[in-house]
């Protein structure tokens, strides 16, 4: 017993116990809750239950459930008409216990901010161990409630917003912060001039569906009971702008439609500062990492994930979904073909065991791939191939000295255009990647050259461009045509003999 008042002591408060007390009902305890909305009535819904080592697990409210006798913090969101009440307890149990969560003690959540209208909130109360260990409730303000506890083994995060998803158009207005404890009252008061200011463009033609919503996300340095509540800042078809205001900190904006999204990078805004992020930039094509590489077993590995990458983004789902053909020859003898799709389960790619050291090519064609539904019309980015000559070594782990090339156009519209005729200023970049998920080396290589085309008819023909080195990239002037769109290609050679041929179709089109 003196155990238990010491935590009790430690934590501050007086632990209920639950159930009876003794060893033989101990090693048959068992945990029963009951959830009372505001409203009074029972309620039967999902109960986190965390025991002493951080570990949660999930019961039925209404059923008895069992549980090795021990302390116990208890996380629900009691739902009724339409209203959601957070409540944390830390409990003893011993045998048969019983614990009631009554939401009618919650309170109102209150966030202050000096802009007309009600918020939408998203609220989390935590156990020790971070976020993880919480539940979550979004509703908007004078629907969402929380059970006050002053026991601060409990921490709260919350999330409001104004605008946005709720307004519909315009700007939003986005503030969050995290308390010790479980507090009642206003959770956090703050002022617009104390704001940053954030513009995210969301640019069209790159997805296979055309329409999306940006959100936005409290990312801070160590995770808590904060991370990732989220709020929407707006959406729409094709390429649009969105404002919004938000308090400081650091935060992640994303990009959601149907099949995946794409995160910025987490950046950190002060109060009363300027910032900027755009999505959906053309070109899209194949990732630093879609380079062939020798692993155990003498075995060679073309991952096929990554073909049309969107060159701004994290790689966190952000990618095209493709379909395509993969072929590995050497000396003219295909030694694997396959025909491969992204939305399969399991890796997709080749993996070739390999007989000899010597030269080999591999090429892969992949197309924009939209599972059920047909592609937008136009959709840029459509197609990629590469073709690879590089030699390998099946008795060492490593990468192959090949690069893949990103393409960085200027000066292009919200729908990724360039006015017809003009000339667009392009950046390209020969990348490989410096670590590889393999745990293969990376050897150092160089590039000896680097060639670009331009083609207007789809890659019937194409025309030489001149490519002038800047800092380590190169720079190019491509000439829009009347009509259509711009289909890139690019051949880099290594100092070590291995090359990589690239070509991206439909890069950018004209208006």
């Amino acid at each position: 017993m003196r155990r238990w008042l010491a935590l009790a002591a430690a934590v501050g408060t007086v632990l209920p116990v639950v159930g009876f007390t003794g060893t033989a009902q101990a090693a048959g305890s068992s945990l029963k809750v009951a959830e009372i909305g505001r409203d009074g009535r029972a309620v039967n819904g999902s109960v986190t239950v965390v025991d002493s080592t951080g570990m949660p697990r999930y019961l039925q409210s209404g059923r008895a459930t069992a549980l090795p006798a021990g302390t116990y913090t208890v996380l629900a969101d009691v739902q009724s008409a339409g209203t959601d009440t957070l409540i944390g307890k830390k409990v003893r149990v011993s045998g048969a216990g019983r614990l009631t969560l009554d939401a009618r003690a919650g309170r109102s959540v209150r966030v202050g901010l000096d802009v007309s209208g009600q918020p939408g909130l998203d609220v989390r109360v935590c156990a020790p161990g971070g976020w993880g260990n919480g539940v979550e409730a979004w509703n908007r303000a004078g629907s969402l409630f929380v059970v006050p506890n002053a026991d601060r083994g409990f921490t709260l995060g919350y999330l409001a917003s104004w605008g946005g998803d709720l307004l519909g158009s315009g700007s939003s207005y986005v503030v969050s912060g995290l308390r010790g404890a479980v507090p009642a009252g206003t959770l956090g008061s703050f002022k617009r001039s104390g704001l940053a200011k954030w513009r995210v463009d969301v640019r069209g033609g790159e997805n296979t569906t055309a329409s999306s919503n940006v959100m936005i996300q409290p990312t801070p340095r160590q995770d808590s009971c904060q991370t990732d509540l989220i709020a929407g800042l707006g959406g729409g078809d094709g390429g649009y702008v969105t404002h919004a205001y938000v308090s400081p900190g650091t935060w992640t904006v994303r990009n959601d439609f149907s099949r995946a999204f794409t995160f910025a990078k987490p950046r950190t805004v002060a109060a009363r500062g300027s910032y900027w992020t755009l999505f959906n930039r053309a070109v899209r094509g194949p990732a630093s990492t879609e380079v062939p590489g020798t692993y155990w077993g003498h075995r060679l590995l073309f991952d096929a994930d990554s073909m049309l990458a969107d060159p701004w983004g994290t790689g966190a789902g952000g990618d095209t979904l493709t379909i395509g053909t993969y072929t590995l020859r050497q000396g003219g003898k295909v030694l694997a073909s396959k025909r491969l799709t992204e939305w399969a389960t399991g890796p997709s790619g080749l993996d070739v065991v390999l007989k000899s050291k010597g030269w080999y090519s591999l090429t892969a064609d992949a197309s924009a791939y939209a599972p059920g539904s047909r592609l937008p019309t136009g959709l840029l980015s459509t197609r990629a191939t590469l073709s690879y000559h590089f030699y390998a070594d099946p008795a060492k782990r490593q990468a192959a000295k090949v690069f893949a090339t990103k393409f960085f156009p200027a000066g292009l519209d919200l729908g990724n255009q360039a006015k017809a005729g003009s000339t667009t200023a392009l950046t390209v970049q020969a990348v490989r990647s410096t670590t590889d998920p393999m745990d293969i080396a990376v050897p150092k290589a160089t590039v000896k050259s680097i060639r670009l085309w331009v083609s207007y008819d789809g890659g019937r023909t194409w025309h030489a461009v001149s490519l002038r080195a800047v800092g380590g990239q190169w720079t190019a002037q491509v000439r829009n045509p009347a009509s259509g769109a711009v289909t890139l290609r690019t051949t880099v050679v290594s100092a070590s003999g291995d090359s990589a041929t690239e070509t991206v179709y439909r890069a950018w089109s004209v208006r």
